[in-house]
């Protein structure tokens, strides 16, 4: 299965690296037909993320703070480490980044983008 186009996601280092994934199965229930297994985690291509995971405001303007709502939000956040200091602080620099840009006229958005190497959506 490992080598399955719908296992094959593009991740950050953080979550596909060995730090925080190590060994673990995101696999529940193995099948023949990999999309037709169950996952324990919040699969990105075959879960509707919001359903299980979303971001909340806390005392700020912006979402930052992850909070799970299913059993396989739990299960994503803890053992990937979704709520760790390091992710919670990075978060809003990457909202803060995203809304400044977007408030940037005409082509100094593009500019700003290939100056730092980022994507924004």
């Amino acid at each position: 299965m490992t080598f399955l186009p719908d296992n094959v996601a593009i991740a950050c280092e953080y979550c596909n690296g060995f730090a925080v994934k190590s060994e673990l199965d995101p696999v529940s229930v193995p099948v023949a037909v990999y999309s037709d297994s169950e996952f324990f985690m919040v699969h990105p291509y075959f879960d509707e993320t919001e359903d299980h995971i979303r971001f909340v405001d806390g005392d700020v303007s912006y979402p930052i703070v992850i909070e799970a709502m299913t059993d396989k939000g739990v299960w994503t956040v803890d053992k990937m480490k979704l709520d760790s200091t390091q992710l919670t602080k990075e978060r809003p620099k990457d909202f803060l980044f995203a809304r400044d840009n977007n408030a940037l006229p005409g082509g100094y958005s593009d500019l700003l983008k290939r100056a730092v190497g980022r994507v924004i959506d």
